[in-house]
């Protein structure tokens, strides 16, 4: 799930992870008012609940899609902190169309702690990332300071390796749906490590 489907990244993420791309099933359809009577043991989005307002009823249709040990992967970028700051000086139409609010651990964290699910981890991934859409179309001037402050952001979370609101480019969620009876686990503040990799295209 994203915020629309591209054909041709999806056949590029299905090489990069050795799965046929015909074996998928692909479904373009308003996610809030979806309805299917399968449930699957993975669900993922990937730069989606952001761009709501309703961010906590977006986090419900994922879990409601689970089926029993299912899996649970929510990835938003982290707008709050220098990319943020990024965006905001040279990109101010790209981070209108972003809720900064859900941007918050501790807010994504009381909306997945009101389902039942396991092994619950909510937090920063990634030491450093920034982006900025069309850089190579901006003035030299904006080129040039922002390649340079990506260039020493990347040295100094070399040397300082933690993921943190002012550096990490995402907030990660996951979690697995328990089965009924089970008692939730504690909601960590870091994300899981021990998810299989997803290899990005």
């Amino acid at each position: 799930m994203d915020f629309y489907i591209d054909p041709d990244k999806v056949r590029q993420l299905c090489a990069a992870n050795e799965v046929a791309f015909d074996r998928l099933e692909m479904i373009e359809h308003d996610f809030l008012s979806f309805q299917s009577d399968r449930k699957y043991d993975l669900v993922f989005s990937c730069g989606l609940i952001e761009h709501f307002q309703n961010y906590d009823e977006l986090i419900a249709r994922h879990v409601d899609l689970l089926a029993p040990g299912g899996r649970l992967f929510i990835e938003i970028p982290n707008l709050r902190g220098l990319n943020g700051w990024v965006q905001r000086r040279w990109d101010p139409q790209n981070l209108a169309i972003h809720n900064l609010d859900c941007m918050d651990p501790s807010r994504l964290r009381d909306a997945v702690h009101r389902h039942r699910l396991d092994n619950v981890q909510v937090g920063y991934y990634g030491r450093y990332g920034s982006w900025l859409e069309q850089c190579d179309q901006k003035p030299w001037r904006v080129r040039a300071t922002y390649r340079t402050i990506h260039y020493v952001c990347r040295k100094l979370t070399r040397l300082v390796p933690v993921e943190t609101r002012l550096f990490s480019p995402y907030i990660v969620i996951t979690g697995v749906n328990g089965v009924a009876g089970v008692s939730q686990s504690p909601v960590s503040q870091s994300p899981t490590k021990s998810m299989p990799p997803i290899r990005a295209a």
